[in-house]
């Protein structure tokens, strides 16, 4: 086991994996947990690897109620490789076992998926695209509602027709 003091490095690794979305960045959030499961506040990793891989609050968010860390791994990995199979790779970004698009998945919040389309989509429009960085980061603050009435303009207009669920996008081209 590696020492608390490397926790906040490991932590921080976790949460871009987890605000980037790929379904193949699985199988390392499951290792980061087995490695610092004992560490205070580790439990935000299997948060956020319940947050991709189920639809609902599921038991993923909870490796207690799995009777040892091999019994998480493998129900971990077995939905993994469920969503792998239904989407034909694992290189897809997934959110709530989707994919993750931002712009088209019904029942989830604008608020929700603020920071995620941040980090899925450069906005081809600059002006909007600086907006969106100058709503949420205001002397260090993450200022969710602001960010959302950004989104929210971006996904009521025209331009967000374009842009196509599980593709990552770079001043409105679609990233290979």
């Amino acid at each position: 086991m590696r020492g608390a003091a490397d926790f906040p490095r490991a932590r921080e690794i976790s949460r871009a994996l987890y605000l980037c979305g790929r379904l193949s960045d699985v199988p390392t959030l499951v290792n980061v947990y087995e490695k610092f499961s004992d560490v205070r506040d580790a439990d935000i990793i299997p948060v956020r690897i319940a947050d991709l891989l189920e639809a609902e609050e599921g038991s993923l968010s909870e490796p207690t109620h799995f009777e040892d860390a091999e019994y998480y791994r493998d129900a971990v990995l077995e939905a993994y490789q469920r969503l792998a199979d239904d989407f034909g790779s694992d290189r897809v970004y997934v959110f709530h076992g989707k994919l993750f698009g931002g712009l088209h998945s019904p029942g989830i919040s604008v608020r929700d998926y603020a920071s995620r389309l941040c980090v899925a989509y450069v906005i081809s429009s600059r002006h909007r695209r600086i907006s969106i960085v100058r709503a949420s980061i205001e002397r260090g603050e993450l200022r969710p509602l602001a960010v959302a009435a950004i989104v929210e303009a971006f996904l009521e207009s025209a331009a967000a027709s374009t842009y196509e669920d599980g593709v990552r996008y770079f001043f409105g081209h679609a990233i290979p």
